[in-house]
């Protein structure tokens, strides 16, 4: 046991042996292996190895007690249990732990560790971080030792920089994740592995922390932020209590940080355009050059704290140099191809210390320039070195006069947030400087109080926050306030300095004096998306979208009145002072609209141009309007000032610069109101979207005079500048309704068997959505998710997608024949028609919770399905059992009751098969003319052909917000307390609760309650779920959402004889193979090498008819029966397409498209989507450009040419 007499047990596939423990009660040694997902398990003799469990994906640590066996999944973040003798009886005792890991803590006393040998003889040894003392009996703590960071030290992160704070014993680190965010921080752990903590873990750029230092004299950490566009340099105290933003910059690119306590200096590298090292303050101030030429690539700073020396790394120029913190000329330390990259330094002594990838070592050697010596190495063989620090009392000083008498060691200088030390300016007076993470300085100079200047206050989804109007004061005025649910509208009080806002949930708070005093006002507003407050009546109004009005209500939430009916309202501003009110409308018709404190009198001040206006705001010294446009209060002299906004929700107007927030880039931008200019990021890279915006300002809350201010002006109860309707009436201007029309352009969806399509309703725009399929019949789509949805016939299943091509994934397996399917998009369900069962079922979205609605529905195949809104029906056709010779089709129209028919077209239609309607039009497919047509859906006038397809078009609906619109939902608050299914009844304002099939409905404490209800012949899923025939466990396809029909317990399949043996164990004719069908589930049935006479062989390995070559249609999925050199001459047109790629602004992508009319270049040609660019160096930071959306055309070929980025 004193490692002595080693002995080989076992070998062969054993690669990443991760963790070993011993059953010392049945002499068995069990081991993990990460390569192969087992547990193993052997004698100590090394006989009798077998595998205990298996089909794991990474092992992770192993325990043995008493009967059972434990072991932990890093990647499917489990611990589990086994019996230690079989590996049967599998329980998961814990699910969705993050962050694994193995972790002994051991007590250590005097002697740790007594390791016996043969012959009645021990050996003393100690644990990690200490050492043997001269007895070779007792341990003690090493007191001196160089800790390195590895970018592997943890799977999928980054471990960069490292630092220590002695006095408290802790090292810290920054890690770096390029794919998941939530892994980017600063952390700190102690040497014995304990009191691991996240100190900085949000508001963390895209390419993440660079650099840390620890001021261990005023107990602060300093930190570089790296966005995509401008990095900030941060501080943070050691116990987190405060944080504040010391600089931003978009020019250069500080990483690696160090801080000189006793010289109070701050120092940065930076190896951005222009590669420097730079100098400021402890408050970020006084920013001054040292190093600008002769450096390239600075990895890694380190301070000699004896001397103020700053040494840094350069690895591009395989160098290590030096400079006095005051300035001079370069000083080499380390020059040549001996130091080939030096990633990582520091100063111990008279030593330097560093890293080098390559090389794979450690390094010493002397700091002084000139010395020839060799280095010496310390640690060789270690892969991926990032950097390294000292762990020695002897490198962070706290005495007063090591410390130059620094102000801030002791009670943190008086402050009450941040003490910066200045440096000596000679009169022997120690300098001092307080700041605030929020709020201003008090008059003491070391106090912090609520700010009273000018701000802006603005909401997330879930704080509400602050900022400064000046982009250069990063110090907030108030404190980040957490709020539930989500935070959508906001205003102020400026005399009683209190904010309202609005929750998505119809909650109305109040946060009284920039606390966290939280007051609930009122509920129950359905959905407030707009909130503005009358300072002169003292009342507030809010719009509410889902009961498509204006209101308004005092400030305590009583006298709560109508004002106005709106279609879909979203923005409000008050102009209380001239008696008006505006807002925006999302209706069928947008616009912009101005009508008086009461309601009346409305006008429609802008309704042209308009698709979804957002964030309205007044000027009220120059009398404008502003929205994501511009116009005078009147609708006139409208004049666009940003044309650059992605996704503006929310703006306001202070001085001379608007505000907004943005959703996509989740920031806030400021610009000159008069024409654009000057556009500044306030802030970006919230951690979630920023919503409503304001200035906190009294000059936006002028006074004036009221009529209601006397006497409540002779009202008996609510008094509001101009006429007020009563309640339930509305003063119409015109008296007519407005025509539907949202300036939303509607587009077709339609498949066409093996495709899914959209196509433009006018058919100059026709693309392809998803290749591949193999019988598709039937789709719908829903908006609220984004989600496509069709029938795959020959697959048997229900599959969706998002509608950019996303998360494809199968929803219901075991459709024998589905030939219509519709989205219930109110309550969130799934309905589909299946000809051989003959009934008509209904799921959620997800699949799960199945119920066979109506039985003896169908009598025979081509069903069509749809469902209404507004009836809350479900419709669908039914050819019947009867067959006829069909000469000719026809079109009618009748109410939802079949009263009232109307012919729209009669016997002139060859074979029309879906058919849907958008505004006046009706669209429709065509088997025999193999088109999709339009004409009017009354008298059928207009008729045109948009597209002709090569295969058999079927299901087509047209895609738009309108053919889906926002219905209440019964179903919406907590599942309408149903356990399962809970579907609305007719009208929409009642449901009633519904179990799946094979589920026993109980009624418990009056509520319905659904159990599982499994027959003999059923697998009841372990979940719960559903029940599903005996014969689906164990056939290699998961029907259980939780896997619980496919353990790994399940023997092997064989076929039959003659038959084929799918790769997941099925079996299936050999008739079937090479057929273009999956008729295996994995689709190994079509992976043959040979396609039959008459077929033509894709790239990928797929058989398609010959016929389908060069048809303009990419039928093997990877276009290779469209071959440019073969196909040219049938194609009309051809453009050439190039992509000129440059960095914009914000650090992404810009694609200019240059399309020129020709000959096609067939060599230099790169046919397919443009594939991203991907630009990086060894730490990880990247830029990624993504590709430019496709293009398609039924009578144009397009084609990409790879482009360099620029």
């Amino acid at each position: 046991m004193d490692g002595s007499n080693p002995v080989i047990l076992f070998t062969n596939n054993l690669d990443h042996i991760e963790f070993l423990t011993v059953d010392i009660q049945e002499n068995k040694l069990y081991w993990a292996v990460t390569s192969t997902g087992t547990i193993e398990r052997g004698d100590p003799d090394g006989s009798n190895r077998i595998t205990v469990v298996a089909g794991l994906s990474h092992p992770w640590g192993v325990a043995v007690y008493q009967n059972f066996l434990y072991f932990t999944d890093r990647d499917f973040e489990v611990i589990e249990r086994v019996d230690k003798s079989t590996g049967a009886n599998r329980v998961v005792l814990r699910d969705n732990v993050s962050g694994l890991r193995v972790l002994k803590r051991t007590q250590l006393s005097e002697s740790h560790l007594c390791l016996p040998r043969p012959q009645g003889v021990f050996t003393c040894a100690c644990a990690t971080g200490f050492k043997l003392n001269a007895d070779n009996r007792t341990c003690a703590p090493y007191q001196s030792y160089a800790v390195i960071s590895t970018l592997s030290a943890i799977k999928g992160r980054n471990a960069l920089h490292i630092d220590v704070h002695m006095a408290s014993g802790f090292i810290y680190w920054c890690d770096f994740s390029s794919t998941v965010a939530i892994q980017n921080g600063v952390r700190r752990i102690k040497p014995d592995g304990s009191g691991l903590r996240a100190i900085v873990t949000s508001g963390i750029g895209r390419n993440g922390i660079r650099g840390i230092a620890v001021d261990w004299a005023a107990g602060n950490l300093y930190f570089t932020n790296a966005f995509l566009t401008e990095t900030y340099v941060e501080v943070i105290r050691l116990n987190t209590t405060f944080r504040r933003v010391l600089l931003k910059t978009q020019v250069d690119m500080p990483r690696h940080i160090i801080v000189d306590p006793r010289n109070r200096y701050l120092f940065w590298a930076d190896y951005g355009q222009n590669p420097k090292i730079e100098r400021a303050l402890l408050d970020g101030t006084n920013r001054t050059v040292l190093v600008s030429s002769g450096i390239i690539t600075p990895r890694g700073l380190a301070l000699d704290w004896h001397t103020g020396y700053v040494y840094w790394v350069d690895d591009s120029l395989d160098m290590i140099a030096r400079v006095n913190p005051r300035g001079g000329e370069t000083e080499i330390i380390r020059y040549g191809s001996r130091y080939p990259t030096p990633y990582g330094i520091t100063v111990f002594e008279s030593s330097i210390i560093w890293v080098d990838r390559n090389l794979k070592k450690v390094f010493q050697a002397s700091k002084e320039p000139g010395n020839a010596e060799q280095p010496a190495v310390i640690r060789d063989n270690i892969n991926m070195l990032r950097d390294v620090t000292i762990f020695d009392q002897r490198t962070q000083p706290t005495g007063v006069q090591e410390l130059n008498h620094n102000p801030c060691l002791e009670a943190n200088g008086g402050c009450a947030h941040f003490c910066f030390a200045l440096p000596d300016s000679g009169s022997g007076t120690q300098n001092k400087k307080c700041s605030c993470a929020f709020g201003n300085l008090g008059a003491d100079n070391e106090t912090c109080v609520v700010s009273r200047d000018d701000y802006l206050i603005y909401t997330t989804e879930s704080t509400v926050r602050s900022l400064r109007l000046d982009p250069d004061d990063h110090a907030v005025p108030f404190p980040v306030i957490n709020v539930p649910r989500t935070s959508v509208a906001l205003d102020f009080d400026i005399s009683d300095r209190r904010v309202y806002f609005t929750q998505s949930s119809g909650v109305w708070k109040t946060m009284n004096r920039w606390s966290d005093f939280v007051v609930l006002t009122l509920i129950d507003l359905g959905a407030p998306d707009g909130i503005a407050y009358d300072w002169i009546n003292r009342r507030i109004y809010y719009s509410d979208y889902v009961n498509q009005s204006i209101s308004s209500m005092s400030v305590d939430g009583t006298q709560r009145t109508f004002i106005a009916h709106v279609s879909r309202p979203r923005a409000i501003m008050l102009d209380p002072c001239r008696g008006y009110m505006y807002w925006t409308d999302w209706g069928t018709h947008a616009k912009i609209e101005r009508g008086t404190l009461g309601g009346n009198f409305r006008t429609e001040i802008v309704n042209s141009s308009l698709v979804w206006p957002n964030g309205l705001t007044l000027d009220y010294e120059e009398e404008r309007l502003y929205w994501a446009d511009r116009s005078s209060l009147t609708g006139s002299n409208r004049e666009v000032i940003v044309s650059t906004a992605i996704y503006p929700f929310a703006m306001t107007m202070f001085g001379q610069f608007i505000y907004w927030t943005d959703w996509n880039t989740r920031s806030i931008y400021r610009a000159n109101k008069h024409d654009g200019s000057d556009q500044t990021v306030m802030i970006q890279n919230l951690p979630s979207r920023p919503m409503d915006i304001h200035v906190l300002a009294s000059r936006k809350q002028q006074q004036c005079d009221s009529p209601c201010q006397q006497f409540n002006g002779g009202c008996s109860h609510i008094c509001t500048p101009g006429t007020n309707c009563a309640p339930g009436f509305l003063r119409e201007p015109d008296g007519r309704s407005c025509r539907q029309n949202s300036n939303i352009s509607p587009y077709l969806i339609f498949s066409n068997r093996y495709y899914l399509r959209n196509l433009s309703t006018d058919g100059q725009a026709y693309s392809l959505i998803l290749q591949g399929l193999t019988s598709v019949v039937a789709l719908d789509f829903d908006r609220v998710d984004k989600r496509l949805y069709w029938v795959d016939v020959s697959r048997r299943v229900i599959e969706r997608m998002f509608f950019n091509g996303s998360s494809r994934e199968v929803v219901v397996n075991g459709v024998l024949h589905g030939e219509g399917l519709a989205v219930d998009w109110i309550a969130r369900k799934l309905y589909w028609v299946d000809s051989f069962l003959d009934c008509l079922k209904v799921s959620e979205l997800d699949g799960r919770f199945v119920r066979k609605l109506a039985e003896h529905c169908v009598d025979a195949n081509n069903t069509y399905l749809f469902f209404h809104d507004l009836s809350l029906y479900v419709y669908w056709t039914d050819w019947g059992d009867k067959r006829f010779v069909i000469l000719s089709f026809s079109f009618r129209y009748s109410d939802l009751d079949g009263h009232h028919r109307h012919t729209v077209y009669d016997g002139n239609l060859p074979h029309p098969f879906a058919i849907t309607i958008f505004a006046d039009s009706v669209y429709w497919t065509d088997w025999n003319t193999r088109t999709v047509e339009k004409g009017n859906k009354y008298d059928g006038s207009d008729r045109q052909a948009l597209v002709n397809t090569t295969h058999r078009p079927f299901d087509i609906h047209v895609c738009h917000p309108y053919r889906q619109p926002i219905v209440n939902n019964p179903c919406a608050v907590n599942n309408g307390g149903c356990s399962h299914l809970c579907l609305i009844r007719h009208g929409g304002r009642e449901h009633t609760c519904e179990c799946p099939d094979h589920f026993l409905t109980v009624q418990i404490g009056g509520a319905t309650r659904c159990l599982p209800m499994c027959t003999s012949t059923q697998y009841r899923c372990a979940n719960n779920e559903r029940c599903i025939p005996i014969w689906w466990k164990c056939d290699g396809q998961s029907d259980c959402r939780d896997g619980s029909d496919e353990p790994s317990t399940c023997p092997p399949r064989h076929c039959r004889l003659g038959q084929f043996q799918c790769s997941d164990g099925n079996c299936t004719s050999p008739h079937f193979l090479c057929n273009s069908n999956r008729d295996c589930h994995d689709g190994s049935d079509e992976d043959a090498v040979t396609c039959r006479p008459g077929q033509f062989k894709c790239r990928n390995g797929r058989c398609i008819p010959q016929s389908w070559k060069c048809d303009v249609d990419d039928d093997c999925g990877d276009n290779s029966d469209e071959p440019l050199e073969e196909c040219s001459e049938y194609y009309p047109v051809f453009f050439v397409i190039s992509w000129k790629i440059s960095k914009s602004q914000d650090g992404n992508c810009m694609f200019a498209r240059e399309v020129s009319e020709g000959q096609l270049a067939k060599a230099s040609a790169s046919c397919g989507t443009l594939p991203s660019v991907v630009v990086g160096d060894a730490d990880g930071e990247r830029l990624t450009a993504h590709p430019p959306p496709p293009l398609t055309s039924p009578r144009k070929r397009f084609r990409f040419m790879s482009c360099p980025l620029e």
